[in-house]
C-alpha cells in the first residue's frame, strides 16, 4: 500500500479543516515555519503543499499579512429528498462501477477531524483513498474517513468492490438519516492529476460531504474529485410528487 507523501498529508489536513468548518473563510493560517515544525518537514515541502491549495482556490496569500482561508462565493442550500447513489444511477444505465484502492490507514484524529466526527481527539479513524472507474475508465477519486470502531472487520476485497453506501449498510449498525454535502469547482494539483490521469491544472468537480445516522451521529467524512466528462444532474420534484 502506498504511503501518503508529507505534502499531501499537509494538504489533506487543511482541506479537512476547511471542509468541516473548523477553519472558516478568512481564518489566518499558521506560518510556513510553524507548519513545517508541526509536520516535521522542511519549509520547501510546506511551500509545495500550500501553493497547491492556493492554486485550487482553498487558501489565499495576502502580501504583508500572511495566508488565509479563501473567502467563499455566495452559496445556496437545497433540501434533497430520496437521493440516489452514484452506483445506483450507473446501474440503471447499465454501467459497471469499480474501485482501485490507493491508500488505507488508521490514524489518530486531529482536533478538526474529531470535531467533525464527534469523537475524542486522538481517537483512531480509518481513512482510505481509492479511484472510481466506470466501464474501466477512471472518472474520479474518493477519500473517506470513518471512526475506527465502525469498520473493524473491513476487508481489502470489500474496498475494491463495494460502494460507500454498501459499506455503510454492511458495517454501520445505525441507519443513515441525512447527509450534508457541498460541491465546488477546483483544479488538479500535480499529485491529484497523476492519480486521475489528467493534466495538472485540469478542472475537477469536488464534492465534500458528511453522513449522519438517524440518531444524528456523524458516520463518515468524505470528499470526491471528478474529472471530465463526469457531470452531476439534479432533478427537482414539487412537494406533491414526493
Amino acid at each position: 500500500m502506498e504511503s501518503v507523501p508529507i505534502y499531501q498529508a499537509i494538504q489533506d489536513h487543511f482541506l479537512s479543516q476547511i471542509s468541516s468548518g473548523a477553519l472558516p473563510p478568512g481564518t489566518k493560517l499558521p506560518t510556513e515555519k510553524e507548519i513545517a515544525r508541526q509536520f516535521g518537514t522542511s519549509r520547501a515541502t510546506v511551500q509545495n503543499a500550500m501553493s497547491k491549495l492556493v492554486y485550487a482556490g482553498q487558501i489565499e496569500k495576502r502580501v504583508g499579512s500572511g495566508t488565509f482561508v479563501a473567502e467563499t462565493a455566495r452559496s445556496a442550500t437545497m433540501e434533497v429528498v430520496g437521493v440516489k447513489s452514484f452506483e445506483e444511477d450507473a446501474s440503471t444505465r447499465g454501467q459497471q462501477v469499480d474501485y482501485r484502492l490507493i491508500t488505507l490507514a488508521r490514524d489518530p484524529a486531529d482536533a478538526a477531524l474529531a470535531d467533525a466526527l464527534d469523537i475524542e481527539e486522538g481517537e483512531t479513524v480509518l481513512r482510505f483513498e481509492r479511484l472510481r472507474l466506470v466501464g474501466g475508465t477512471v472518472i474520479g477519486l474518493e477519500r473517506r474517513t470513518f471512526t475506527h470502531g465502525l469498520l473493524t472487520d473491513i476487508s481489502l476485497d470489500a474496498l475494491d468492490r463495494s460502494s460507500t453506501h454498501e459499506l455503510v449498510e454492511q458495517y454501520v449498525p445505525d441507519p443513515v438519516g441525512r447527509m450534508e454535502a457541498s460541491i465546488r469547482a477546483v483544479v488538479a494539483g500535480d499529485d491529484m492529476a497523476a492519480k486521475l490521469g489528467v493534466a495538472p491544472g485540469a478542472p475537477l468537480l469536488r464534492r465534500s460531504h458528511r453522513m449522519f445516522s438517524r440518531a444524528g451521529r456523524p458516520i463518515l467524512l468524505g470528499e470526491a474529485f471528478y474529472c471530465e466528462p463526469f457531470a452531476f444532474r439534479y432533478i427537482a420534484h414539487s412537494p406533491s410528487e414526493l
